[in-house]
Parts: structure tokens; sequence; C-alpha cells
């Protein structure tokens, strides 16, 4: 999805431009991680979207840094890609 109003991230009641909750969950649902990427301010994108169903997710930033942490140290010990990385398929 290419937002190009950043503002309708932000509530109905906070910006004119903004969405009430039952839009921002249709577009982004409410069970799936949202991931950004967005080349701004980092900062931004937490206060525009936290207050949001599904807002834990915005801490992938930590996971992927963990997941490239044991990636490496797997191969280092075994001198392959993790399982699930060489074993990864598109699933569509």
């Amino acid at each position: 999805m290419n937002v190009v109003d950043i503002a309708r991230l932000m509530p109905r009641e906070e910006h004119p431009h903004g969405m009430a909750d039952f839009e921002y969950d249709a577009l982004f649902t409410r069970d799936k991680p949202v991931i950004f990427a967005y080349h701004g301010y980092p900062w931004l994108i937490h206060r525009l979207a936290y207050r949001r169903a599904g807002h834990g997710h915005l801490q992938l930033r930590q996971l992927m840094a963990d997941a490239r942490t044991r990636h490496h140290a797997w191969i280092r010990e075994h001198g392959t890609d993790l399982p699930e990385v060489a074993d990864w398929s598109w699933p569509y």
C-alpha cells in the first residue's frame, strides 16, 4: 500500500485527513503486522500509528536485529544458513 498523505494514519479526531479506527483496520487489518518502509524520521511513524491496533508490531526493528544475530551465530557454527532461510520459498 502506498500512503501518499501520511496524515491519513492519524486518528480522525486529531487531523482532518485522519482515519477512523474502522477505516485503518480495514486497510491494515488488526491481526497482521504492518511494516512501514518510510524514509523519514522513525519516531514519526510511531507517533502516527502507535495507538492503532497492531501497534506492538512496530518493534520489528529489534526482532530483525535479533534474527541477524541468531543467523550469524548459526552460520559460524554450521557453515550454512538457518533452515528457515535455506528452506524458505515464496508461499504464493
